[in-house]
């Protein structure tokens, strides 16, 4: 499958370390072809969201990652969404981690949107 390309948006803080924002460039979802985010999960402690806009209901699956394979026998997580405005996050990072950082996400066939990613980039200031 080819997969199409999110990319991963850092935020950018403010110079009082009070706020931060990251410019996200949404990617048409499209069922066929899925998604991969690289460097997913290179966020700063689990901030790593995906930013989706779902026109027509339908679903996300977040694939089962290769990176930590005795962590992901609970396999894939498909959770369901109505038209709207989401935010996700991957709370058990292990489960869904590639060996490369990325993270694979499949879309239910009908499922219409955008999808974008964004985190706080880790590291020192």
């Amino acid at each position: 499958m080819a997969r199409d390309t999110v990319s991963m948006e850092y935020g950018a803080d403010d110079l009082s370390v009070s706020a931060s924002k990251a410019k996200v460039t949404p990617v048409t979802i499209t069922p066929d072809n899925g998604a991969v985010i690289k460097d997913f999960f290179k966020a700063k402690d689990n901030s790593a969201y995906l930013l989706l806009t779902i026109s027509t209901a339908g679903s996300v699956i977040l694939k089962k990652g290769d990176a930590f394979p005795s962590n992901n026998i609970l396999g894939d997580l498909e959770i369901d969404l109505d038209a709207g405005t989401f935010l996700i996050s991957a709370e058990r990072a292990a489960r869904f981690e590639n060996k490369d950082g990325s993270l694979n996400v499949d879309f239910k066939t009908g499922t219409a949107g955008t999808i974008a990613a964004f985190g706080k980039k880790a590291g020192l200031r």
